[in-house]
Order: structure tokens, then C-alpha cells, then sequence
């Protein structure tokens, strides 16, 4: 799965690297905003990837976020989805994003079941 999750500007601009804090203290308090792409998933089972879709929770969201579904039969979808998360910087966001990881599950439509 080829993914990225990276720090944006509110407008989803990459930051350059002189707007990086070097410390993540200096971010307590602040709204920080971090895009998330999933940009394709290669070596899929065949048989296994039929309307694939990638899907995650990040940080305290209640429900998943997904990708729309690649229509048809492929074992490297291309999904080209990104998405823009805006965090309030708490010690508890800190924890997280110091701690804990983002899980990305793919899923795709069993063509042997459909037949």
C-alpha cells in the first residue's frame, strides 16, 4: 500500500521545511493540519480485489474514513485519494501521534463468492 501522511498548511500546501517545528512542544496549543494520501496498493490476491477500497480512523475520529471504491478486478488499484485532518495540539494528540499507529485496512470483493 503506498501511502503518505504529512503536515499541510490550512489551504493543504506542504510546509516548507523552515515552517517545521523542531520541537513538538512549540505546537501545543495550536491547530495543526496533516493530510493523509493513499495513492495506489500493488500485489493484491487477483481473486481478492475486486471494488477495492482502503479505509482508517485517524486519531479520535468515531468513524472510518474510505476511499471511494476502484470499480472493477485489479491487483494494483489506483486511488489517488487524500484527505485533510485539522488537530487541535494537546498532550493527548502529542501521545498519539508519538505512540500509536495508523492502521490501513484495504478490502476488496471476493470474485470466487460473486460467481
Amino acid at each position: 500500500l503506498n501511502v503518505a501522511v504529512f503536515p499541510v498548511t490550512k489551504d493543504g500546501k506542504e510546509l516548507e521545511d523552515e515552517d517545521i517545528k523542531e520541537s513538538p512542544e512549540e505546537l501545543l496549543g495550536t491547530s495543526a493540519y496533516y493530510e493523509v494520501r493513499i495513492l495506489s496498493a500493488s500485489g493484491l490476491p487477483k481473486e481478492l480485489s475486486n471494488n477495492t477500497f482502503v479505509k482508517f480512523k485517524f486519531f479520535r475520529c468515531s468513524s472510518y474514513t474510505e476511499t471511494p471504491r476502484v470499480r472493477g478486478s485489479t491487483a494494483n488499484p489506483v486511488f489517488n485519494f487524500k484527505k485533510i485532518f485539522e488537530e487541535s495540539v494537546t498532550p493527548t494528540f502529542m501521545d498519539y501521534l508519538e505512540s500509536e499507529v495508523l492502521i490501513f485496512e484495504v478490502y476488496g470483493e471476493d470474485l470466487r463468492a460473486t460467481k
